[in-house]
């Protein structure tokens, strides 16, 4: 289904008054495309007095980096309003999801019939269904054993590690593209260069299309085909 901040926002006020007893003010929502989490509650710290924060402000981030089902994106929003409302009443708790959370979500799960959980990791098959078009910026390498792989940098690492890549002593040589292929939507952009290994024949087939990379300085640009 997809994921929207109004949505997010109907079932927060849903589950505020059914779960909580109304006590949970409207937190700030955002949408990423994170794929570390599928949900995030955040006290961010506005002011400060005498040298101590003063946290005024909540943040309820929601990922759409995978394709939820309507029951997965609800159970995901109350995992992170158990967290807002421990957080809120400034309640002890022995860990992130400690005694306290899970006795909460415990009572949530059998009173509503719902099925949040501490984690929930999605599933390769999850993560791949996302067929959203994004651009990607990729490094395709070949190793001297013969095996292949990618590394799909930050926008903030790709100078770094266009020069740190072909340097390692088992790589062979690096190619670099841009792409909109999904395919690549399953892997995670990284800050060091860690390569996934990819079967040759699966990375020559979703590579089709991608436009080379040349690197003048500090500018990318795209290798003109000949014709």
């Amino acid at each position: 289904m997809q994921v929207t901040t109004d949505y997010i926002e109907r079932k927060f006020k849903e589950f505020n008054s059914l779960m909580f007893g109304g006590k949970l003010k409207l937190p700030v929502i955002r949408l990423c495309k994170a794929r570390s989490f599928l949900g995030e509650l955040r006290r961010v710290p506005k002011t400060r007095f005498f040298g101590l924060y003063i946290y005024y402000e909540y943040q309820l981030t929601v990922s759409t980096r995978m394709a939820f089902s309507e029951q997965q994106l609800e159970d995901t929003i109350i995992h992170e309003m158990i967290h807002y409302y421990i957080m809120s009443k400034d309640i002890a708790d022995t860990s992130s999801h400690g005694k306290v959370f899970q006795k909460m979500m415990k009572e949530i799960n059998e009173k509503y019939g719902r099925h949040v959980s501490v984690r929930y990791t999605p599933s390769d098959e999850e993560w791949d269904a996302d067929m959203t078009r994004r651009a990607h910026f990729l490094c395709a390498v070949n190793f001297h054993d013969g095996r292949v792989g990618v590394c799909l940098p930050a926008k903030t690492r790709i100078l770094k590690l266009w020069d740190e890549i072909p340097d390692h002593p088992k790589v062979k040589d690096a190619r670099w593209y841009v792409t909109y292929n999904p395919y690549f939507n399953r892997y995670r952009r990284v800050l060091s260069a860690k390569i996934y290994i990819v079967p040759k024949e699966e990375l020559d087939a979703n590579i089709v299309g991608a436009i080379p990379l040349l690197r003048d300085g500090n500018v990318l640009r795209r290798q003109r085909t000949k014709t």
